[in-house]
């Protein structure tokens, strides 16, 4: 879902986005006052309060557009394939289409949608394309591809992970009043740092698998991005309580893009390989020979190059993170026992004290 954008109507979208900004700080200090109204003291009634007004509001939206909105025509003016670098040392595709088409006023309004790889291979620039359109009061448009709806638009991954991430603090949170639960909280704690070396283990599987890449094409470098730290748990760190999980890599590897065009289609695409680092081997501009799947086009595999760095770097990060792990366990059961044992001698002490009286 995006806004269709005119020239008339680019002041409303402003007043639009700076009026949701102020509206996070009404809505907080309203389930403040509420809270204390009813003398709710539950600490999550306040977010998921917040959450189901955003989220409701926001699926709200996409859902009147589905039932609403009018299809109409619209022309595919750029398309725009890009490659994001991440601070976990991997990346992610992103796919920019821009649409043109004429608003229920007759003007002319320009729209443009984050898609997928299938939705982008499958539109091509200067063709016609279908647009759902909904005018919110004649200032601006919703808008989206009418082949999309709200269940199929949505990244419903991204909820699992959310809603997960929310259970597993509860539980954490939870678990800090036992002994028991502290234990088992840390061993999935330790259970979570090993998650990316298992992760990395299949990536590495795959990527010495020849038989993925049948196909064979040449192309041309268009970015070698080398990679000497990696951050598998990056945080803002807005705050001196993070947890550090950066890392200086133990085998630096290139991640690299290439534009090149696979068989049967009638653009090219950018594939990416990641490759163990070897100094002046791989320059931009350099024409070299790939090999790729039919049903993953964007996953290469360059020949004659080593991919160690799938294992080396998470065992390095394991080890790391395990340790440290190690530390902050030894250090909350001495922290334990010293409590328990001076508990106990002060009670005896009392006790003590009780038969002398």
């Amino acid at each position: 879902m995006s806004f269709g954008v005119t020239p008339d109507s680019v002041l409303y979208i402003l007043f639009f986005g700076f009026g949701l900004l102020l509206s996070f700080g009404v809505v907080f200090i309203l389930v403040g006052l509420i809270q204390r109204l009813f003398r709710i003291r539950n600490e999550w009634f306040g977010i998921t309060t917040v959450l189901i007004i955003y989220v409701g509001g926001f699926m709200g939206a996409s859902l009147y557009l589905d039932s609403v909105g009018q299809v109409r025509p619209g022309v595919i003016s750029a398309k725009e394939e890009t490659i994001a670098f991440r601070k976990e040392g991997d990346w992610t595709h992103n796919y920019g289409l821009s649409v043109t088409y004429r608003t229920d006023g007759g003007d002319e309004a320009n729209t443009h949608f984050n898609t997928n790889a299938t939705l982008f291979d499958a539109l091509h620039k200067d063709e016609q394309v279908g647009l759902r359109t909904v005018s919110i009061n004649g200032w601006f448009d919703l808008t989206r591809l009418a082949q999309q709806n709200t269940l199929s638009w949505n990244n419903w991954r991204w909820i699992e992970y959310g809603l997960g991430g929310i259970l597993l603090l509860y539980a954490g949170w939870k678990s800090l009043k036992s002994s028991v639960g502290c234990l088992a909280m840390l061993i999935l704690l330790v259970l979570l740092a090993s998650l990316p070396f298992g992760l990395k283990y299949q990536e590495w599987r795959a990527s010495q698998d020849v038989s993925r890449t049948p196909l064979h094409a040449n192309g041309v470098v268009q970015e070698v991005h080398r990679v000497t730290t990696i951050d598998p748990l990056p945080s803002d760190r807005s705050g001196n309580s993070q947890w550090e999980t950066k890392m200086d890599v133990a085998q630096f590897y290139d991640i690299v893009v290439i534009r090149y065009t696979p068989q049967g289609y009638r653009e090219p695409i950018l594939g990416v390989d990641a490759v163990d680092a070897v100094d002046g081997s791989l320059e931009k501009g350099m024409t070299v020979e790939l090999a790729y799947g039919p049903n993953a086009p964007r996953e290469v595999r360059l020949p004659n190059r080593t991919r160690n760095h799938y294992i080396l770097n998470p065992l390095a990060w394991v080890k790391e993170q395990t340790l440290a792990l190690g530390l902050v366990g030894l250090l909350l059961v001495g922290v334990t026992f010293v409590e328990r044992t001076v508990k106990r001698a002060l009670a005896r002490r009392r006790q003590g004290s009780g038969v002398v009286a």
